[in-house]
């Protein structure tokens, strides 16, 4: 599994509230594995097929592929949610 530095949404958000928004907490929390959620790393932001959920870190892969970075289609990634920038809910 890869260990990287990803962007912090939960802190961009602070930073410039009248002009960035990420989802709010209880989104957040309502997440479940077969989600996806876009996060982003080295400025290129990518979705995410979240695995696992470990209280507020999620495992996941990477759901397309990049092109400014050295991660590849599939790649299994954790990360924290204040990581995550947007969700695409699954159907189950």
């Amino acid at each position: 599994m890869k260990k990287l530095s990803f962007e912090n949404a939960k802190q961009i958000q602070l930073e410039h509230p009248e002009t960035f928004r990420r989802p709010s907490e209880k989104y957040l929390d309502n997440l479940k594995p077969g989600d996806k959620v876009k996060i982003c790393y080295k400025k290129e932001r990518f979705w995410v097929d979240i695995k696992l959920i470990e209280e507020n870190n999620i495992i996941g892969t990477v759901d397309n592929e990049l092109v400014l970075s050295e991660l590849k289609y599939k790649d299994l990634i954790k990360f924290h949610k204040d990581n995550v920038y947007s969700i695409w809910h699954g159907i189950n």
